[in-house]
């Protein structure tokens, strides 16, 4: 599993590289392509050994590097020892006694009618067969699922992420004209405004690289960290499975008891089935919580790495 995301994790890495690779080239071809216009603009300011002595001309172009910071993600694949409490079932024969109501037919008297022996009367009961109803026993031996918890530990590879800064560097011009006056004046607004196209020149250049690169990195970025929820999500959807041979038995001897109305039995077994579904739900939760993290992470990650394409260190 350490090694199952490598190749995505790379090639969000080249990806990011290889853009800021193009800025960084990018950004010094236009600052070697500009740095004659500055020195031709240092070598026509007025010449302080002359009559323009009096004003103190300084033209400065200074070249300073900044930086493009980029944060790329770093992610270390820690081994972790899990321990799960997962269920082993056993089917045991057993004899459940219970009660339904049933009825039967009971021969009772009803009344009596009289019978007449000369002067004397004699009375006759009156017998018929009615219904009555009694709680009947029933008897049956089924198989009934014993669940019992075990302790299972195993092995899983949990990222770990660490936010790595790469700086591409490139030189941008400073410009300082002092004793501003007259002809320094123009010297001043040629150096500033030549300065000011540099940079639109630089700006542009950063959308045109960026501005198709932002669905890429996304795209890179979610096909790395997709690659990470998909080996926890496997990890759970194992455990998970592990509860389902269960779940099953309880629910077919549920149905059978159900079937003949054995309530007291079959609420007990409706019980079972609850406590069983209750600990396949705490079993798989540390799982969601690892794939919730690494959503996050996710997030986290492509805000950075769009934020250092924005900003300027």
């Amino acid at each position: 599993m350490a090694e199952a995301c490598d190749a995505a994790r790379q090639s969000l890495h080249d990806l990011v590289e290889t853009l800021g690779g193009e800025l960084s080239s990018s950004i010094k071809e236009i600052s070697d392509r500009y740095e004659p216009e500055f020195d031709r603009i240092r070598d026509d300011a007025p010449n302080p050994n002359g009559v323009e002595a009096v004003v103190n001309v300084i033209v400065d172009v200074e070249w300073e590097t900044i930086g493009i910071a980029l944060d790329l993600p770093e992610v270390t694949m820690k081994t972790q020892e899990w321990s799960l409490d997962l269920p082993q079932v056993t089917m045991k024969d057993k004899r459940i006694v219970f009660h339904t109501p049933s009825t039967r037919m009971v021969r009772k008297k009803i009344g009596q009618y009289p019978t007449f022996h000369g002067w004397t009367v004699k009375w006759k009961d009156i017998y018929a067969d009615v219904p009555e109803t009694f709680m009947q026993k029933h008897e049956i031996v089924m198989g009934i699922p014993e669940v019992r918890m075990d302790r299972t530990s195993f092995k899983l590879d949990v990222p770990e992420f660490a936010m790595r800064t790469q700086e591409l560097k490139f030189d941008v011009p400073q410009i300082t004209v002092k004793s501003v006056s007259g002809e320094v004046r123009e010297t001043q607004e040629a150096a500033e405004a030549k300065a000011e196209e540099m940079r639109d020149e630089i700006a542009a250049k950063r959308e045109e690289l960026f501005g198709g690169a932002r669905e890429q990195i996304v795209a890179a970025s979610n096909t790395f960290f997709t690659c990470l929820r998909t080996q926890i999500q496997m990890k759970r959807d194992e455990a998970a499975a592990a509860f389902e041979p269960g779940l099953a038995m309880i629910r077919q001897a549920l149905s059978k008891l159900e079937d003949v109305k054995a309530g007291a039995e079959a609420d007990g077994m409706r019980q079972r089935l609850a406590d069983l579904m209750a600990k396949r739900d705490t079993a798989t939760v540390q799982f969601d919580e690892a794939v919730r993290r690494i959503a996050e992470q996710e997030k986290v990650t492509i805000d950075s790495l769009l934020k250092g394409l924005r900003d300027v260190a």
